[in-house]
């Protein structure tokens, strides 16, 4: 790596480090590699914020979403044009081979303390491609490649949180790239390259057993943060029980789905029945608070939608490319 390279990632780390709460500074960072995705988005995420005049941890100052004429706005045009550079960041970011989110002390992902701003800079780049779908489709399937490759980095993560944003970016891909159908059709080289990333894509994507072992150890790991509540081998052999018999439906889209919603409405009376002390301190008693509800399984069954409408789209496209 060159000495330009190297202050870039110092820099990218230190800006890192400054937008991190004390606690979650003292993350378990992933063993160090070469072009860690995570330093170029973070490197994005500081352009940003200098762009649009925001000090850390604040948002980009952004509406949530626009509707899809809405991105044509005069407003839109105008923020994409100003986060071009942010926008240049992000697009480098996802297409780095690796991308490892370092783990909070809470037990959740270093994604969480980005996610905010990461997430409106996904617009900002979905929001270009819906700007130059007809006029430009060269340009918006460059867009739609690149949230999907951001979508696959993020369905790598050990996160739910992460897969569901992956989703997100996998859905407005795919909206871009319908956009952009008729005419990247038209043209023998649009086809290919179109079949290709869709194919990709396809081969890539998280599966369903992946996000059912995602949200198993995802689980356990912020519920080993808790004073007392897996201490005891009892109580981790009925927690482990519990969790399987909760994703056998996200495994199996079988009928033995409706035992596993059984299963979640009985998740939070049984880790209230474990004994455990109450943290005196402010922090901890709220970790201690939020566990009485993990895991949030009801929404591992909003990804199991997402990820089968996703699956449905992606075959739909590919059966109307002309080979």
């Amino acid at each position: 790596m060159g000495t330009h390279a190297q202050y870039s990632l110092r820099l990218a780390a230190l800006v890192m480090a400054s937008a991190l709460s004390a606690q979650d500074r003292t993350l378990v960072k992933p063993k160090p590699r070469e072009s860690n995705a995570v330093d170029v988005y973070v490197m994005a995420i500081d352009e940003a914020r200098r762009t649009f005049s925001i000090k850390a941890p604040e948002m980009l100052n952004l509406p949530y979403e626009a509707t899809q004429d809405g991105y044509k706005s005069e407003y839109w045009i105008g923020k994409c044009t100003q986060a071009a550079v942010a926008r240049s960041l992000f697009a480098q970011a996802a297409r780095t081979k690796h991308c490892m989110f370092g783990i909070l002390p809470s037990g959740r992902s270093q994604l969480s303390t980005l996610s905010p701003v990461l997430w409106q800079l996904r617009a900002l780049v979905y929001a270009h491609g819906m700007q130059n779908a007809v006029t430009h489709p060269d340009t918006a399937l460059s867009d739609a490649e690149c949230l999907l490759h951001h979508a696959r980095q993020l369905f790598a993560s050990p996160s739910t949180d992460a897969i569901a944003l992956g989703y997100v970016a996998e859905a407005n891909a795919l909206t871009v790239i319908d956009k952009t159908f008729a005419l990247a059709t038209r043209d023998a080289a649009a086809t290919t390259r179109l079949r290709k990333s869709l194919e990709q894509h396809h081969k890539l994507r998280v599966t369903r057993d992946q996000i059912a072992d995602i949200a198993f150890a995802e689980t356990l790991r912020r519920l080993k943060v808790i004073p007392g509540i897996i201490d005891s081998k009892q109580t981790r052999i009925r927690v482990i029980d519990r969790l399987n018999k909760i994703l056998v439906g996200v495994r199996d889209p079988g009928p033995r789905s409706q035992t596993a919603k059984f299963e979640v409405s009985k998740w939070s009376s049984e880790l209230v029945k474990i004994k455990r002390p109450v943290p005196a301190d402010d922090k901890r008693r709220k970790a201690y608070d939020q566990s009485l509800t993990l895991p949030a399984i009801a929404g591992i069954e909003g990804l199991v939608n997402r990820h089968m409408m996703g699956q449905k789209l992606l075959d739909g496209m590919l059966k109307q490319l002309p080979r």
